[in-house]
């Protein structure tokens, strides 16, 4: 959720500043004519500044704009392959992203397989670890044929003999710390 409003933010922020620079683009570009003729020679990006009231680095990144943008559903080139198929996509997981996954997925698997199966089954439900569905200790309960209680019992159980075993240390190389966000 968070990395989506990020990328929420970041596309109205970078499309504001999109639509001044076309702006500033245009009015480096009319001054440029008009001083052209005046003096006689190309003006300066200086005296483009001054004369538009910008700051020279806006004109210089004004000047250094492209000068003409592509739509992603454009054909490239005589080949049926658009730019947007080449592009490559922000949210696709990386091979060292999905390799570290892997990794941690193997690693949390070798941790449960030191528990008896029904402390496994308990902490797998609790966690959505096989399913992604984060289950309460009362649907455990319901599917376990056991009572909330006797459920808390067991993953309380569960946590104690994983606490300090070296598979579960091993986990701790995963965790982002909190200063890194």
């Amino acid at each position: 959720m968070l990395v989506l409003l990020a990328g929420i933010f970041l596309t109205l922020v970078y499309s504001d500043y999109q639509a001044h620079m076309v702006e500033a683009s245009y009015r480096v570009k009319e001054c440029t004519k008009r001083l052209r003729r005046k003096l006689k020679r190309r003006p300066s990006n200086e005296e483009i500044a001054v004369d538009t009231g910008m700051p020279v680095k806006r004109v210089e990144a004004a000047v250094n704009l492209p000068k003409y943008s592509v739509s992603l559903d454009s054909k490239i080139g005589s080949t049926d392959m658009t730019y947007q198929e080449v592009t490559a996509d922000p949210s696709a997981e990386t091979a060292e992203e999905m390799l570290n996954r892997m990794s941690m997925k193997k690693d949390v698997h070798q941790a449960l397989d030191t528990l008896s199966p029904r402390e496994r089954q308990v902490v797998k439900l609790r966690f959505g670890i096989d399913d992604g569905r984060i289950r309460t200790l009362q649907e455990i309960g319901n599917i376990m044929g056991v009572s909330r209680e006797r459920i808390r019992q067991i993953e309380s159980g569960a946590f104690r003999k994983l606490r300090g075993k070296k598979k579960v240390k091993c986990l701790m190389d995963y965790l982002v710390p909190v200063g890194n966000w």
